[in-house]
């Protein structure tokens, strides 16, 4: 059977695990991750885990046409439920806000894992400061372009880390250290998203946000700056 052909966001998260025992795959859907990485002999064992029905169902499906049901079982579980026993966990494709709630409800089961591999779709802000507040270190960072958007991908153990700039929760300080080549498309686009929700807030008659869409402009001028320098020094 030939191996399962992953998109270039899923294949970065794949590209994150290490060889591990036992690898859980939280929300599963097709279970592509932990099929790709049993295929590849970096999860000796994997756990395919989803809260809904439908989707596992398909998981099952593919896990059985690619011959793996003696090495990925499935979980009908909430969140890290499904992941209980797990050296390597993974965390991809949903809203940052879901996972700070997934991890929050099972902090144990979280910690209990060498490392996760965590991919938001939305509030990296959010996440990246839900880690911090809650004895979590970003380990590595990186980004994946999956045709106009671009994905972060975090690597996460727990420890305690602290950043002393807020910038960096907006874009992580990781992917600076690693010079990743996205870098500097990704704090653009970051900062036109700032532009527009600052732009709206002006134009309202609510001095509340007005106040607001002065922080907000400040912080889109750090981004640009930010980008343009990153760009100088490449």
């Amino acid at each position: 059977m030939d191996t399962v052909k992953l998109t270039p966001r899923l294949q970065c998260v794949a590209d994150c695990i290490e060889e591990c025992s036992l690898l859980a795959d939280v929300g599963t859907d097709h279970a592509y991750i932990p099929i790709y990485a049993v295929q590849k002999g970096i999860a000796k064992n994997a756990i395919a885990g989803d809260v809904v029905k439908g989707p596992l169902k398909i998981a099952e499906a593919n896990i059985k046409a690619h011959g793996l049901e003696d090495k990925i079982t499935t979980r009908l579980a909430n969140g890290l439920e499904s992941a209980k026993g797990a050296d390597v966990i993974v965390i991809a494709g949903m809203g940052g806000k879901l996972i700070c709630t997934i991890l929050q409800e099972n902090d144990e089961t979280a910690k209990n894992a060498d490392y996760m591999v965590i991919q938001p779709m939305t509030c990296s802000f959010e996440l990246r400061r839900f880690l911090h507040n809650n004895k979590y270190k970003i380990i590595d960072e990186k980004l994946a372009r999956e045709e106009d958007k671009i994905y972060s991908i975090m690597v996460v153990g727990k420890g305690e880390e602290n950043f002393d700039d807020e910038f960096y929760y907006h874009v992580g300080k990781k992917l600076f250290e690693n010079r990743d080549p996205l870098l500097s498309r990704y704090i653009r686009m970051r900062a036109e998203v700032i532009k527009k929700q600052f732009m709206g807030m002006k134009a309202s008659e609510n001095p509340q946000l007005h106040t607001k869409a002065a922080y907000l402009e400040k912080m889109y001028k750090r981004f640009i700056k930010e980008a343009d320098d990153y760009d100088k020094g490449c």
